[in-house]
């Protein structure tokens, strides 16, 4: 009895030995984001990247920061195989807002890379100043290249080819259109210049309509301020009611229904 005791304790001595191994998350290589961009036909933003250096990459997932939602974090917007190097998101509208993108990297074991670093696509806003005839842009900066060359401003009146507006271009994000004309609609968009590639903002258009001035105006009084002609003092002079057939040269505001621009 004692033999046979002694010699299960001799068959369960190996088991107990040696250690239960575990299976090791290994981070694989981080991908590296080449640009994100707006694609000015569709209004679709989307993503483009280099290739994880790990071996077996089995997907790429593609994730939007949410804080504009009011949910800070990273959410998923798709995967795609290891072969792509670029995503489209559709659930975003790059015309309401700039986002925050990214990409992550897994493996066929499961493995995973970190996030890569984040690119920003540009928001572009077009403001119609009707008092001084002018197209007022502003636009987010764009947010990842190490090194950016210039922006340049683009635009379109009326379905026209997009021209630039300033070969220059600029270094600030903002961007004005003078003697800009009633009753058109003007398109403009940004592209944004690194030493290796490019990026487009969304696209914003504005219809400009302006009424014609009154050729006459009917008026309680009428005041006009200047020097006598005699003592050289400056007089004020009103008269109970006056008609006047002069132009009004009267800049109308935006609040009005005159004098504005409207989206699209």
């Amino acid at each position: 009895m004692y033999r046979k005791k002694n010699r299960i304790g001799l068959l369960l001595l190996p088991l107990a030995a040696f250690p239960v191994l575990k299976a090791q998350i290994i981070p694989l290589d981080t991908p590296e984001i080449i640009r994100v961009s707006v694609d000015t036909a569709t209004g679709l933003a989307g993503i483009e990247w280099k290739a994880s250096t790990s071996p077996n990459i089995e997907k790429y997932e593609a994730y939007y920061d949410s804080a504009i939602l009011g949910q800070p974090g990273w959410r998923i917007a798709g995967t795609v195989d290891g072969d792509a190097r670029q995503y489209t998101y559709t659930q975003l509208d790059p015309g309401t807002s700039d986002w925050t993108l990214s990409v992550l990297a897994y493996d066929t074991l499961g493995n995973r890379s970190n996030f890569t670093d984040s690119h920003s696509t540009m928001h572009l806003v077009a403001v119609y100043d009707s008092c001084n005839k002018t197209m007022g842009l502003t636009w987010s900066s764009y947010a990842g290249w190490d090194e950016l060359v210039k922006y340049e401003a683009y635009v379109s009146v009326d379905g026209a080819p997009y021209t630039i507006l300033h070969p220059s271009g600029t270094q600030d994000t903002t961007e004005m259109q003078l003697n800009i004309a009633d009753n058109h609609r003007y398109c403009y968009f940004i592209k944004a210049i690194s030493p290796t590639t490019h990026s487009f903002s969304n696209t914003a258009c504005r219809t400009v309509t302006h009424p014609l001035y009154p050729s006459w105006i009917d008026a309680e009084s009428a005041s006009a301020v200047g020097p006598d002609s005699t003592t050289g003092r400056p007089t004020r002079r009103t008269s109970d009611r006056a008609r006047s057939d002069a132009r009004v040269r009267r800049c109308m505001r935006p609040r009005r229904r005159a004098g504005n621009a409207r989206d699209g």
